[in-house]
């Protein structure tokens, strides 16, 4: 079981440079760019995502607390109104390194409903990166399913 709570500031500065560059890095590894241009995309990304950071109207970010009271992860998320209903999308969620493995990520999915529910949304949504099977897994396991695929191709030379 976690607690979801919000950030504080100090969490909050030291997420976003996490966030950034575990973004950063899944943008390199997923679409074969440069680092220097992953970098630019990826800050860019959360420039326009989290204008106002923590006092962005709408975005939400969390420490996920276990039953101890330690810090095991994060999750942040944003109110989208599109397709005609509220859905609670989730942008970033992870769990430390020493926590991994102890379900604590399907805890923090689990811990998410009510809120997104209290927030006026009606569905969760998120992307995850096709090469990652282990966050995929977890989605699956928590009720999530495909609604898009996107694809690629190199083009053979």
């Amino acid at each position: 079981m976690v607690t979801l709570r919000p950030m504080t500031e100090i969490e909050f500065a030291d997420w976003s440079v996490m966030s950034r560059d575990g973004y950063a890095a899944d943008l390199q590894r997923a679409h074969g760019i440069s680092p220097d241009e992953a970098r630019r995309l990826a800050d860019a990304s959360l420039d326009r995502l989290l204008p106002d950071g923590m006092a962005t109207p709408d975005a939400y970010v969390f420490s996920a607390e276990n039953h101890e009271g330690n810090v095991v992860g994060w999750l942040w998320i944003a109110i989208r109104r599109e397709w005609g209903r509220v859905e609670c999308f989730i942008y970033d969620i992870g769990i430390y390194d020493p926590h991994r493995r102890k379900a604590y990520g399907q805890a923090v999915l689990a811990a998410l409903d009510p809120i997104a529910g209290k927030l006026g949304a009606t569905c969760l949504g998120l992307h995850v990166f096709g090469d990652n099977p282990a966050a995929v897994a977890l989605y699956e396991t928590a009720g999530f399913r495909v609604t898009e695929l996107t694809m690629s191709k190199a083009v053979a030379n």
